[in-house]
């Protein structure tokens, strides 16, 4: 399934995802099964059918990736030395603290 936003100038924009639309154009949004076959810039035509125009003479046609549609992991941040030596002291502080109040610890 694909969700289509049209433009002024019949050009479409294409969204892969239904929750990756912008509240604005939701009113505006057509749902189709799935893109036609077929390279060039994604048209629609009067009577709602949707085509490729032809990309101008001289331009390279873009070279572009279908999206991702899996959630992406997420990298812990890169630490320093000194920023893991602090974690490391901080933490040792607290399992002694925990230790002296008799909360189990080191």
């Amino acid at each position: 399934m694909v969700w289509i936003y049209v433009n002024e100038d019949k050009t479409c924009v294409v969204f892969y995802v239904k929750e990756g639309i912008p509240q604005s154009l939701l009113k505006d949004i057509k749902e189709f099964p799935e893109l036609p076959q077929g390279e060039g810039i994604l048209m629609m035509d009067d009577n709602g059918e949707l085509y490729y125009k032809p990309y101008p003479e001289g331009t390279e046609p873009p070279d572009i990736e279908p999206p991702i549609e899996q959630p992406t992991e997420t990298k812990p941040p890169e630490l320093s030395v000194g920023e893991i030596q602090a974690q490391i002291l901080l933490n040792t502080e607290y399992l002694v603290s925990r230790a002296e109040l008799g909360l189990g610890g080191i």
